[in-house]
């Protein structure tokens, strides 16, 4: 939540909680998160955005990312992102290294 927006975390967590968080071997059965249960899931994912939007955590992590960022390509965490000019989609990176 603190590098994603609502629908990267939403569709993220659509892929990673019937992989890992739920036990179907037990009953050879496939959960789709789709309908009312992704409604429900997204929002379950904005009530937790707005919390994390009041927490200066979230802030404190971003600048020390952005800090990070900056010792290693001695430019800002903000500035990197700009420079990009490829419109990557990072959420099947990201639910590839959770599995």
């Amino acid at each position: 939540m603190c590098f994603f927006d609502v629908d990267a975390t939403t569709s993220i967590l659509a892929e990673l909680i019937p992989f890992a968080l739920l036990q179907l071997e037990q009953e050879d059965t496939t959960v789709k998160i789709d309908g009312p249960l992704l409604t429900g899931l997204r929002q379950y994912v904005v009530a937790v955005a707005a919390e994390e939007d009041s927490n200066t955590i979230r802030t404190d992590l971003l600048e020390l990312a952005s800090n990070y960022q900056a010792q290693l390509t001695e430019m800002q965490l903000e500035d990197a992102l700009h420079c990009d000019s490829v419109d990557l989609c990072e959420a099947p990176l990201i639910i590839g290294t959770m599995k």
